[in-house]
């Protein structure tokens, strides 16, 4: 699926991790994706800075996470909002909403940080 070179070119203009991510979020949206088993056992949710409330963001303070945080939690609506004007609304019918929402490309983002390092290739074994 990923050599698939039309999907490439459509996401030639983003940075290679978000294309991993819209990449990830095209095979879980497909119930028949050669990656199911693997995609079967990845986690759904994070307890993780991203996903904490502003309490639970308190626990970091005095360190440099909250920061990282705080900077990551203003980028990701931001980046969403981009891939959604630049790829997801203009090809709606190859994109449906349902499968590639903000929630989902969160949860993508930290299944590519949690498990991809250097490259952002995820690799099921």
């Amino acid at each position: 699926a990923v050599e698939a070179s039309w999907l490439r070119s459509l996401l030639a203009p983003l940075p290679i991790p978000e294309q991993v991510q819209v990449l990830l979020m095209w095979e879980d949206a497909n119930a028949t994706s050669f990656f199911r088993p693997y995609l079967d056992m990845l986690p759904q949710t994070f307890d993780t800075p991203l996903f904490w409330t502003r309490l639970q963001a308190t626990e970091l303070q005095g360190t440099h996470l909250l920061d990282k945080s705080i900077s990551l939690r203003h980028e990701m609506p931001r980046s969403y909002h981009h891939l959604k004007h630049t790829i997801l609304d203009k090809h709606a019918a190859l994109f449906p909403m349902e499968a590639f929402t903000y929630e989902r490309y969160l949860w993508a983002y930290s299944i590519i940080r949690s498990r991809a390092f250097g490259n952002f290739t995820l690799m099921p074994l």
